[in-house]
């Protein structure tokens, strides 16, 4: 049975959600790599720089073209615009 694919702002919006419905960056950062698989982290890996730019340009995007999943709360929070 094949495993379904999920995208980067699926992986994004569960975090938050299991995040209490906010997150800032620290907290992505660190916890990325469960809710996303393709980004092949070994157990105690850190993201990449680039792994890192990819994930603030899923979230900045959105926020910036108000896509109605993800709002900036502060300086580096971010939190579902509706529950999901």
């Amino acid at each position: 049975m094949e495993q379904t694919k999920i995208t980067k702002v699926q992986a994004l919006a569960q975090l938050i959600k299991d995040n209490g419905g906010t997150a800032n960056w620290t907290t992505i950062y660190q916890k990325m790599g469960a809710y996303y698989p393709d980004l092949n982290l070994a157990k105690g890996e850190k993201l990449s720089e680039i792994a890192k730019a990819g994930i603030r340009g899923v979230l900045y995007r959105d926020c910036d073209q108000g896509r109605n999943i993800f709002t900036k709360r502060g300086d580096g929070i971010f939190a579902l615009k509706r529950a999901q």
